[in-house]
């Protein structure tokens, strides 16, 4: 792909991001192109309250209900934890990469929660950070 042709889809992108923004009706629109254009089937905005440690689904996106309901159950034990250091200093955390495929495996996140709902890895993004809370957004496949 060129290097115009690239620049102009992030554009867009963008743009797509603003318009949500400024317009909630077009808010999940933008943010399913953003997970698309990243490679994802599913994207959500999870947010970390700090003080207390408890991750929230902000906006879900495309998620699978399934997903989006078990998430609260299984949060607590998301091998993402571990990689909020990476991210808080703007690192994308891409959990093959993290942990190695074959450790994911063996996680009941991953055995017991995401493959079950068809959900294979995912990969977090940096997107905000203010004094209680830390925003990613979430691309899965």
């Amino acid at each position: 792909m060129a290097q115009s042709e690239t620049h102009r889809q992030a554009l867009q992108l963008l743009e797509g991001l603003y318009d949500g923004v400024a317009s909630p009706e077009r808010w999940g629109q933008a943010l399913r192109r953003v997970g698309e254009a990243l490679g994802g089937q599913y994207v959500a905005v999870i947010s970390h309250h700090m003080p207390s440690d408890s991750l929230v689904i902000d906006d879900a996106g495309s998620l699978l209900p399934e997903v989006e309901q078990g998430f609260s159950v299984m949060s607590d034990i998301d091998p993402a934890r571990a990689a909020v250091p990476l991210m808080m200093a703007g690192g994308v955390y891409v959990d093959h990469e993290f942990h190695g495929a074959a450790s994911l495996l063996r996680k009941p996140f991953y055995a017991d929660f995401l493959h079950g709902n068809g959900v294979g890895h995912y990969a977090l993004v940096p997107s905000a950070v203010d004094e209680e809370y830390f925003h990613v957004m979430s691309v899965q496949r």
